[in-house]
């Protein structure tokens, strides 16, 4: 028995209904367990599959860190899923912490090989529109770390693979990105990146915008790279 993609599109389809993003749930289990997490350990929720018709479910909210345990049959567990979705919701709206951020959308050829990318940036765009200055250009900075080591892993046979990850990240840009250019581009934007983690700034005059800028020109690079290799794979050299 298994909690089938049918049964999460309906759970992922209410996530939307509620306004929130899926990329901010963080989902593990597989078969008949499926666990879903917002915030870490702040809000959690779990569905157990006991049988073909009664599941288990245990609700964490930051109001109720002790978790409470019910057994639903799968219309009520939409329905507890659907309160519990809407509770987070309301802490999130009534919170004078965090408020909702519009999050920045990447192309799907780097959301396939670099989720953690998407995911640590975001986390540093909401630092960054929450006014957490000091911090975000750290975050932006570990997210092009593994933009970067996510790409060489995919690039690279996969005898290279724990070389690259043992590596610090301007070893393993020195050693395996050989285009000139995407070198010089990679380099500054982790000396950039250094800046704001020092007590005192190396480049002055320089914001946490160039800093984005430049992370956003390595995006662009790489989805241009992968797009001329789908061109050059559906037309290989010696066919006209």
């Amino acid at each position: 028995m298994r909690i089938i993609n049918k049964q999460k599109k309906e759970l992922f389809n209410l996530i939307k209904q509620s306004g929130l993003s899926k990329s901010r749930f963080e989902f593990n289990g597989e078969n008949e367990k499926f666990h879903i997490k917002f915030r870490e350990d702040f809000f959690a929720y779990s569905i157990t599959m006991l049988d073909t018709v009664n599941y288990h479910i245990s609700i964490k909210t930051i109001n109720n860190q002790k978790p409470r345990v019910y057994k639903y049959q799968w219309q009520h567990v939409l329905t507890s899923f659907s309160n519990w979705i809407r509770g987070i919701a309301d802490d999130i709206k009534n919170s004078p912490l965090e408020k909702e951020i519009i999050e920045v959308k990447f192309p799907l050829a780097i959301k396939r090989f670099s989720k953690k990318f998407v995911s640590i940036y975001n986390e540093a765009y909401t630092a960054e529109q929450n006014g957490l200055f000091e911090i975000c250009g750290l975050g932006y900075r570990k997210a092009f770390e593994f933009l970067i080591k996510d790409y060489l892993i995919k690039k690279n046979p996969k005898s290279e693979h724990e070389n690259i990850k043992k590596q610090s990240v301007s070893q393993a840009i020195s050693q395996y990105i050989t285009d000139d250019g995407v070198k010089l581009l990679s380099t500054r934007v982790f000396w950039l990146g250094n800046d704001h983690a020092h007590y005192i700034k190396k480049w002055k005059g320089k914001t946490l915008q160039d800093l984005k800028d430049l992370i956003d020109l390595s995006v662009r690079w790489i989805q241009i790279h992968e797009e001329l290799l789908k061109v050059e794979k559906s037309m290989p050299k010696g066919r006209k």
